[in-house]
């Protein structure tokens, strides 16, 4: 029922799963022999069980993650903003370690300008950029398209067309960095720099608490803020001018999301209020760190420089909820004496999922108590 009426749909099935039968019939006997000439025991379990998380017909909970995708991030134009800055937060600063932070944020411009006025396909770079288009490499999103009805396609529309642009921007500076830099293989980088700082999202590059259809639930999302601590820290181990990439970064989070959105920084903030409090203390870590700030800077910049610039005021998203890193590990409040909400912080350990309850519950309580504006935001 309901593929009758559909063409599009009957035959995007076909093809999508005749390619993952070809996909696996072409690489899966090299990845079992891969598998099978590890000696070490423990890696040897893992890499079976990588082999056979990848080749399931269907992703774990992936119905209920196109759920949480269609709540969270689709039609909101602030995810499209947020996922746009990404070339500057990432990019920039991965790119800054062959030229120098300067020439890093020239190249993105010209990357950036040279999309909008239009590729020359004939032209070197237009052949690459062709060519990782063909390969997925700036459009990794555009099977999803096969499947989506007109309304849904619309919905994922903002977040779509900005991931594809971010990658198509990074790709072209990298690969423009390459040829300045004398690179022998221009395209080789551009690839590695937009996994580096785009982020590989297939399912051999999930942890595995994600695989099984209860953690690809709660850990939907999270791949994002995995990626960036380890892109991080593979920059920080990788010489002199990594580390300083790295700290560029670091600074760069800071002046979007603030001080507060530094990684961990919520979850140490409640690990010491929560022994503060134990101890019969009224412990309350951010506020004294701001209370703090705002005694040398006052109180506009202790906003800006706890939450990040956007909290000046008058910019349109705030991006220190969007973009910090500072609550990272779920539920680190839940025995903080101070805390009201143990259910909510119940809720985080169920990822997205619980957050997407919370809300509904808070529409429905509000719905029942009249407010219906309430309920509707």
């Amino acid at each position: 029922a309901g593929f009758s009426g559909d063409g599009a749909r009957v035959l995007a099935s076909c093809v999508t799963s005749n390619a993952r039968a070809a996909a696996t019939a072409l690489n899966s006997k090299d990845a079992k022999d891969l598998a099978g000439d590890i000696r070490d025991g423990d890696i040897k379990d893992e890499a079976i069980k990588l082999i056979e998380s990848v080749t399931e017909p269907e992703e774990s909970g992936a119905a209920v993650r196109g759920v949480m995708f269609a709540n969270f991030i689709g039609g909101s134009i602030a995810s499209a903003v947020v996922n746009i800055t990404q070339p500057f937060m990432m990019t920039l600063p991965y790119l800054s370690q062959w030229g120098g932070a300067i020439k890093a944020g020239g190249r993105l411009v010209n990357a950036a300008r040279l999309l909008a006025s239009g590729v020359d396909e004939a032209s070197d770079i237009g052949k690459a950029l062709k060519r990782a288009e063909n390969e997925g490499i700036v459009s990794p999103q555009e099977i999803h398209h096969l499947y989506l009805q007109k309304l849904a396609l619309l919905w994922s529309g903002p977040f779509s067309v900005a991931a594809q642009f971010i990658r198509q921007v990074s790709f072209l500076a990298a690969y423009q960095t390459a040829q300045a830099e004398g690179m022998a293989d221009p395209f080789g980088f551009a690839e590695k720099a937009v996994i580096e700082t785009q982020g590989l999202y297939n399912a051999g590059n999930k942890p595995n608490a994600a695989r099984g259809v209860m953690g690809a639930t709660a850990m939907t999302f999270k791949q994002y803020s995995i990626h960036y601590l380890e892109w991080l820290a593979r920059m920080a181990k990788s010489g002199p001018e990594g580390k300083k990439a790295a700290v560029l970064a670091l600074a760069l989070l800071v002046m979007a999301a603030g001080s507060d959105g530094l990684p961990f920084m919520d979850d140490l903030d409640d690990v010491f209020d929560t022994v503060g409090q134990a101890m019969g203390y009224d412990t309350n870590t951010k506020r004294a760190r701001r209370e703090m700030v705002a005694s040398v800077l006052g109180e506009d910049m202790a906003e800006v420089a706890t939450r990040g610039f956007s909290a000046a005021g008058g910019f349109p998203v705030d991006l220190s909820i969007r973009m910090g890193m500072g609550n990272l590990l779920p539920a680190t409040d839940l025995l903080m004496k101070s805390n009201t909400d143990t259910a909510r912080s119940l809720a985080e350990i169920a990822g997205p999922g619980g957050a997407m309850f919370t809300q509904y519950r808070d529409a429905a309580l509000a719905l029942l108590n009249g407010d219906i504006g309430g309920a509707v935001q």
